[in-house]
């Protein structure tokens, strides 16, 4: 005598499979063994623990582990010392990546929006960045723009006051009279201090490591 199962066999194995699916897979040692490992990369490792000594309240770890691989990859995109790029951040908002100042600048490097659009205009992000959060596009387009400065401007003192008083402004100051005044100078100083705290931190072969090789737009002091 046949008896029919209440379950109609395709829902029999549709449960069957999903039981399949949800037990946990046991591998063998010698399978393990054979498990593909992923690198992890030391820039973004260094600079994620920094960030999370320098800042464990105001970026959170998704946050933080973000910020870190966009500031390594548009570092070696760019040229710049990832350094300096720290510092420029500790200078303009203490790592608090939602800042904004009374110019309306913005994010972690304080960029303002006719800046964002002219790096906008002439480059291109990586295609992963329309997934990004805000803050980290606003990074990578803050690291584009400080490029940018360096190559406008023959020495890292005027890319870094073109940076904070605007390129025009400091042109002008420079066909006038040849010099960059002292008060936009000072912001390249409070950069300049923070960067050597940074490779304090870090130590020389850290610092090493981070920084961009000799011949780069901005290589190390």
């Amino acid at each position: 005598m046949k008896v029919r199962s209440r379950w109609p066999l395709r829902v029999v194995g549709v449960l069957v499979f999903g039981l399949l699916a949800s037990a946990p897979l046991r591998l063998s040692p010698s399978q393990r063994e054979e498990q593909p490992r992923f690198a992890l990369d030391p820039e973004v490792e260094g600079i994620a623990r920094y960030l999370e000594w320098r800042a464990p309240a105001s970026l959170a770890p998704s946050l933080r582990r973000q910020v870190a691989n966009a500031l390594v990859e548009e570092s070696r995109q760019t040229g710049l010392d990832p350094l300096l790029i720290l510092a420029v951040i500790a200078v303009e908002s203490d790592f608090v990546p939602d800042a904004v100042s009374a110019a309306q600048a913005k994010g972690l490097l304080q960029i303002r929006d006719v800046a964002a659009r002219e790096i906008v205009k002439h480059e291109e992000l990586p295609e992963k960045s329309a997934l990004e959060p805000e803050e980290v596009v606003q990074l990578r387009l803050g690291i584009r723009y400080l490029a940018l400065m360096t190559r406008r401007f023959s020495s890292l003192d005027r890319a870094l006051a073109a940076w904070n008083a605007g390129p025009v402004a400091v042109a002008r100051e420079l066909a006038s009279s040849g010099t960059v005044p002292d008060r936009w100078l000072s912001f390249a100083r409070k950069v300049a201090r923070e960067r050597r705290h940074l490779r304090t931190h870090f130590g020389q072969d850290a610092a090493t490591k981070l920084a961009v090789a000799p011949g780069s737009p901005v290589a190390p002091e």
